[in-house]
Formats: C-alpha cells, structure tokens, sequence
C-alpha cells in the first residue's frame, strides 16, 4: 500500500512541472582572489509568476570564466531560500566571472539559458601578472546609478553617518511578505560589472516546454550517486544487491546506505551533508578476493554561461586595489573580527534525541571494551556466533518485555559504520568519550536496524582505527552552512584601525506586509562611503531592491 502511495505521488508531482531557476545574490560586486564572497540563492519556479519553489532542498552553484570552469560549491535550500559561502581561489586569473546556480530539477528541462540566470562579479588578482584569456581590456570603466528602488519597500538610513553606529529601518508598505538579502559594504570606487539584478532577473526567465526525466528532484536534500570501481564486469554481478554506505565522521549522523545496482551503482538519498568533509566510502560483505572501491562521482554540470563581458581596467583602480590588498593582509592577522550566527537549515532527522548517553569519564575507566559493555552500558552485549563477534541490543516490545535483538544491529565509531564488530571489541576504550545507544529499530537507506550504537572519541575522526583495503576516505565538498554576520571590533588595542570591507551581510530577512525590520551596523572606523543594498522578491513574486549610498565620517574612538 505505501509503495503504491508513492508511486502516485510521484506521478502528481511529474504531471505538475515546476521550472525552477535560481538567482545568486552576492555581497558585493568586486573581489580579490582568496576573498570570501557570501551569497544568498532565491529558487523559483518560473511557471508561477517568480514565486519561490517548495521542491529542491539544494542548489549548485559554478563560478565561470570564459577560461571554463572555476569553482564550485552547493547550498542548502529551505523554502526556496538558500545562503552560504565560496572561498575564492587565490590563484584565480583577473577577470569577470559568471555566477550560475541550479537544481537537479532544473536540469531535466531542456533549453535553458543559464546566463539569464547569472550574477557577474570581478575578481582582481593584484599579485599575479595572470588575467582571463581574451576576458581584460584597458581603457576608463564606466561607473554605474549606485541609488535605486524597485517594489514595496522603504528603507530609512541616514546619508551621512556620524558616529560609527549605523541604524537602518526597512518597512514593508506591501500586501506580501518580502524575502530579502541586506549588505553593507565599502565603496572604494573601483567599478562593478553590469549585471542581473532581481528584477532583470525575473523578467528573463522562461519555463521550458520540453523536460526529460534523467535527473531525480531532490526534496529532501542532495542525492549522492557513486559506482564501483575497480571491479571486473564478471565481479561487478556479484555485488548486485549488496549494500554501500557513505558516512562523514563526527558527532553528527551523516550515514546513508543504498543497495548496489546491477551496473555496479550506488545512489544515496540524504538530508544534506554541510561543509567539506572526509567521507568514508565502503560496501558492506565483500567477498574475499575482491577488491574495489566506491568512487563519488560529481553532481555538478559544468553548464553554458554565454559570453561573459570583459572586465575594463585602467591606472585609476591602482591606489584601490593595493589598499584592499593590504586591508585583507591586516585583517587576516586578527580573530574574531566578526560576530557569525548560524542560520536555521533542515537538520538530520536519522537519529532522534532518544539516545542513552553514557559519557564513559563519569564512570570507572576500563581498559578493555568488553569490560565498558559489561560495567557501564547495559542496553549492549557481546556475544561471540560463527567465529566473529556481534554486539547485541537489549529492546523492549510494546508489552515491555526485555530481551536481546539476535537481528542486526548497526554499530558506529563517530558516525561511520562499523561491520566488523571485533574491531570495536579490540578498539581502546580511552580513546572513547561518550557511547549513545538508541534502542529502537532505524531505516538508514531501505535497510532497518535493530538498535544503533555510537561509539563517539575525543577526536571525532576515527583515531587509531585500521579499515579494510576495500574502504576509501575521500574529500568531499558538502552544502555550505548558511551564515549571516554584523562587523563588531572586538580588539581592545584601539591603535589598530578597522579594515573591513563588509560590515553587514544576512542572507535571509524576511519582512511581513506592514512590519518594520530594524538593526545596527558597526561601521569601520575610518571614513569612506558604503554601498547598502536590499534585495529580494515578495511572496507573490515581485521583486524588491533598495540601494543606498552612506558616507562615513566617524573617527571616534572606543
């Protein structure tokens, strides 16, 4: 019944197509190689009018020079809003770049432009000779209208700053609630490349009329796809309907698992993994001799952004980039310079908060594992079956009988699975900092396990721990924790002046019809001008952006 409850709803969601697209808003214009640059995503759905989509929870964003492919990072969507960061590599060449971003579901569209989609930044290399090929020009940029207004909202800041607190109110005079992006940053009068806005944004995009079915929309979170390699094709038969897992150590439930297909395949459905983390890749009872391994393969398209225009420079941005370089060289000598707050994203739901915890540093310390199980830990037993190990799980039934699983249970060290049991059995005990039993049964993947058991160290990242030739750990590159920030100086040595180029930056305000937004913003303590910009579009989807120009004038001292 359930089976065919969800093939129904797969088939109501096929016959109602949403062409997603997806707009990068970043911080700011301009950049140095190996600046950070923040971005907040909007997903819409093209067929409605703007509105943002409900269906993929992540985006996938390529930053482009028309020397291909630079960079790459994902974010994390929620309600068709996304937001995170990229480090931008110090050896990129001088250019312009194209930001692009989009979903799976996107892809299954055919004919999309994606430079209709785009954001183009520049990005300045002041240390390096190395410049975009055929993408550099020499002559006098043209500076663009800095103050604009676009939709319902009104923004009140004063134009000149006179003391180093900056107060800003945005009021939503609408009818539907405004999802916005704010920065403030610094104008140091280098030029910004033409580029998208929201507005020019949402008057180019088209839906497709023509879709295929190669791409699986990702509701719920990213959707890893590996194969074996390694293996002969007569090999390959016999792993059909083995099971693979992937998992990210830590103290976090990053573990999934999916059967091998017969073309020797592996597709992992997951909540979303955050941040670039070592992943342990594995295939459960391997036959002996055989010796393969799971390889991650890329989700990213490497999509056609058009013809990025050159980037035009001249003698005058000399003096600006040199003070920017050496602003960020001052600045990287300091902690602590900004105050970040992790925003809200979809957490794992694998795992409840139902875990017995058992921190073993309250208990008497044992030097053997069997004697922790045995002393401390009373919902685990190890019992010795066939020649190998098994620990077993004490579970109670609905009638509140006791009794040990003899089914499988799954058992981990810092969240990465652990088949072998005698290796938890032989590992050492004080090495292992809590141990969280959950006594209940858990799907991981389309395989149920009676009881877990999280074997969780100091470390968090299997120490000491000898795996199988068949394991591979690799790098891989998660969704980026979505982050919002306000610039506050935390050095008590007041000599030292502040360097920042940004002082305000959050990814996701969200203004109901008739209410007030209101916040402060430290300013830098030198003078200057900053370029504050809101950005976004309304429930209904119409799109909003304000941009004010603020001057600076503040020296105090605090």
């Amino acid at each position: 019944m359930i089976f065919i409850l969800m093939l129904a709803s797969m088939c109501l969601r096929a016959e109602n197509r949403v062409s997603e697209r997806v707009f990068v808003k970043t911080d700011r214009p301009v950049y140095l190689a190996g600046d950070k640059l923040w971005c907040s995503a909007f997903c819409v759905d093209a067929a409605s009018s703007g509105k943002l989509s409900e269906v993929s929870s992540i985006a996938y964003v390529e930053l482009h020079s028309m020397d291909g492919l630079a960079q790459t990072a994902k974010i994390a969507l929620l309600h068709g809003r996304g937001a995170g960061s990229l480090e931008l590599k110090s050896d990129l060449p001088t250019g312009n770049y194209r930001l692009v971003a989009y979903t799976a579901n996107s892809l299954n569209e055919d004919g999309v432009d994606y430079s209709s989609c785009a954001t183009t930044i520049s990005i300045f290399n002041p240390t390096s000779t190395t410049r975009v090929k055929d993408g550099v020009k020499v002559s006098d940029p043209k500076s663009l209208p800095v103050v604009s207004d676009k939709g319902t909202l009104e923004v009140k800041v004063a134009e000149n700053a006179t003391g180093r607190v900056l107060p800003v109110e945005i009021h939503n005079n609408g009818k539907a609630l405004a999802a916005v992006c704010i920065s403030i940053a610094h104008d140091d009068g280098i030029v910004a490349p033409q580029s998208h806005d929201i507005d020019s944004f949402l008057s180019s995009i088209k839906p497709s009329s023509s879709f295929s079915g190669e791409f699986i929309p990702e509701y719920d979170g990213e959707i890893i796809r590996a194969k074996v390699s390694g293996i002969s094709p007569e090999q390959a038969d016999s792993l059909a309907g083995k099971f693979a897992f992937i998992s990210a150590p830590g103290d976090m439930a990053d573990v999934y698992s999916s059967p091998v297909a017969s073309d020797a395949t592996a597709t992992f459905y997951t909540n979303n993994i955050f941040g670039d983390k070592d992943l342990v890749c594995e295939i459960e009872g391997l036959p002996k001799k055989t010796y393969c391994h799971l390889e991650i393969l890329s989700p990213f398209q490497d999509v056609q952004v058009g013809n990025i225009p050159e980037l035009v420079i001249s003698n005058v941005q000399k003096n600006a980039l040199l003070a920017r370089l050496q602003y960020r060289q001052i600045e990287n000598n300091f902690e602590g310079d900004f105050l970040y707050d992790l925003m809200p994203f979809r957490a794992n739901r694998i795992f409840g908060s139902e875990a017995k915890s058992y921190k073993l540093d309250d208990y008497t310390r044992f030097p053997l594992m069997s004697e922790v199980l045995v002393e401390i830990i009373p919902e685990l037993r190890a019992r010795t079956s066939k020649g190998r190990t098994e620990i077993q799980f004490r579970m109670e039934d609905q009638y509140r009988n006791v009794a040990f699983t003899q089914s499988e249970g799954l058992v981990l060290l810092d969240g990465t699975p652990i088949f072998d049991h005698d290796k938890i059995m032989s590992y050492d005990p004080m090495l292992v900092e809590t141990v969280n039993v959950y006594p209940y049964t858990y799907f991981i993947g389309s395989r149920a396990y009676h009881g877990v058991a999280d074997f969780v160290t100091y470390k968090k990242n299997l120490p000491s721990m000898d795996f199988d030739t068949n394991v591979r750990i690799v790098s891989f590159q998660g969704a980026s924790l979505p982050m919002s920030f306000t610039g506050e100086n935390l050095h008590e040595n007041e000599s030292y002046p502040d360097y920042r180029q940004v002082a305000y930056w959050h990814p996701a305000v969200s203004v109901e019809a008739g209410e007030t937004f209101s916040f402060e913003c430290t300013l830098p303590s030198y003078e200057g001008d900053f370029i504050l910009t809101v950005e976004g579009l309304t429930e209904d989807g119409k799109p909003v952006r304000v941009v004010r120009k603020v001057t600076s004038s503040a020296r105090s001292k605090r």
